[in-house]
């Protein structure tokens, strides 16, 4: 009994601001609400140089595209940060993923790398992506673009990078290979 009693004091407490708010009531004392954002305790610099995709590759036997990064970080020593690219309909439509291993916990497609910047001014000339075609599970041709962000302790860093456009043409009833009898 002193449970309910004391659940509906405390709603009423935490309701009363809002109502104040909502109705205009402006009888109630006022209530300031503080909202902290989460900072992260460093202020991290990022900048794109250059982004290029090298398409008809093969990585651990299955053929795709390499994505290659160009970029500076700065004030970020020592932290384990992540690189990943969201892949795109021309018209804005993430790709969806039916179950591979190249996905967002939302389920769109995605490939990304680690990697822990070993100075506070860090320059990358080449830090590589792999993606195989399968993953996007598409069938057919397609315009496709993606974006590349650089993410630590699950917090984008900067600005994600610009736009880059490609033409797949892939068929799923194609098995992957890499046998360079086959041609492909």
């Amino acid at each position: 009994m002193k449970k309910n009693s004391f659940i509906r004091r405390a709603s009423l407490i935490l309701l009363l601001p809002l109502y104040s708010v909502v109705f205009g009531n402006t009888d109630l004392p006022p209530c300031k609400v503080v909202v902290e954002q989460d900072k992260m305790a460093f202020d991290p610099d990022l900048r794109f140089n250059n982004i290029w995709t090298e398409h008809n590759v093969h990585s651990n036997g299955r053929k795709g595209m390499f994505i290659h990064l160009d970029f500076s970080i700065d004030g970020m020593r020592g932290r384990e940060c992540q690189a990943v690219a969201y892949f795109y309909h021309e018209n804005g439509y993430q790709l969806h993923n039916r179950g591979g291993g190249y996905r967002t916990v939302e389920g769109h497609v995605s490939t990304s790398t680690n990697f822990t910047p070993g100075y506070n001014d860090c320059h990358y000339s080449d830090l590589k992506m792999f993606i195989p075609y399968g993953e996007m599970h598409l069938n057919g041709t397609y315009s496709l673009k993606y974006s590349v962000g650089i993410f630590a302790n699950r917090r984008q860093i900067g600005n994600g990078s610009k736009w880059e456009t490609f033409t797949l043409t892939w068929r799923t009833d194609v098995p992957e290979s890499d046998c360079p009898k086959c041609g492909c």
